[in-house]
């Protein structure tokens, strides 16, 4: 279940000298609160969604909404909201989310320039995962390497994620059977995504 919804806490106030409750006269006593609207996942925020408040009065305590105030009270209070800035924690989510996106970038690099490495010096247990079909994931480890040519054993089972591939890379369940590749066919084979990843013991 995914709990999210909005708050509204308050993130400043502004005292006014000028403005008059239309309460009770007073002058000086008007105070602006601003509230900082924002949406939330899991009560963490993650994007401001706008600012509102009110007026009060220190001395009657009168309180005006937006809607209710005066002409110059209004417009003192849309002064005071522009002034407030919105809190850099209300867009902890955006930023969290911008780091696990570097984060996931930078391990795609780091990965595809190993794999190339790999590719380039295969080394004999290196173990394929490869893409059968749409759903569809097996295993070839590399049992014997010639010149250029890379022979490797399949395996005899296959999983429907590419993340269960670990479930089946157990010794046992390579074939006896060899299957050669050149250098070059694996490289092919990498670049139209048929190789998805390249593990090295």
């Amino acid at each position: 279940m995914i709990i999210y919804g909005e708050n509204n806490p308050g993130i400043g106030f502004v005292r006014s000298d000028n403005a008059i409750c239309p309460n009770c006269d007073s002058e000086g006593t008007i105070r602006y609160e601003i509230i900082g609207k924002y949406f939330h996942i899991f009560w963490i925020p993650v994007v401001p969604s706008g600012k509102t408040g009110g007026a009060v009065c220190s001395q009657c305590d009168h309180v005006m909404h937006p809607d209710e105030m005066p002409k110059f009270i209004k417009a003192e209070f849309k002064e005071a909201k522009s002034s407030i800035p919105i809190p850099w924690w209300q867009f902890l989510g955006l930023g969290s989310l911008a780091i696990l996106i570097l984060i996931g970038q930078l391990n795609n690099r780091f990965e595809f320039s190993h794999a190339e490495e790999y590719l380039a010096h295969p080394k004999i247990d290196d173990v394929y995962t490869i893409r059968l079909a749409e759903q569809e994931y097996t295993s070839y480890r590399i049992d014997m390497i010639y010149a250029d040519s890379v022979f490797m054993q399949p395996n005899d089972y296959s999983v429907e994620k590419e993340y269960e591939i670990q479930e089946i890379d157990i010794p046992q369940f390579y074939l006896d059977t060899l299957i050669g590749f050149q250098k070059s066919e694996l490289d092919s084979l990498y670049q139209s995504g048929q190789i998805t990843e390249i593990n090295r013991p």
